[in-house]
Order: C-alpha cells, then sequence, then structure tokens
C-alpha cells in the first residue's frame, strides 16, 4: 500500500510539474510575443 501511495504522489508531482512548466511557458511567450 506505501509502494502504490509513493506512486501516485510520484505521478501527482509530474502533472503538476507539467502545469506549472505549461504555465510559465504561456507567460513568457506572451510576455516577450507581445
Amino acid at each position: 500500500m506505501n509502494k502504490q501511495l509513493k506512486n501516485w504522489n510520484t505521478w501527482y508531482v509530474l502533472l503538476a510539474a507539467a502545469l506549472v512548466v505549461q504555465i510559465v511557458f504561456y507567460y513568457l511567450f506572451t510576455k516577450f510575443w507581445a
């Protein structure tokens, strides 16, 4: 059960990191493009 919980935590961390990267990339893109 502990291993399953660790897998879920890793999955959520990856999703959160991907979301943050998209937001930062979009912010920088609009900032420098405008």
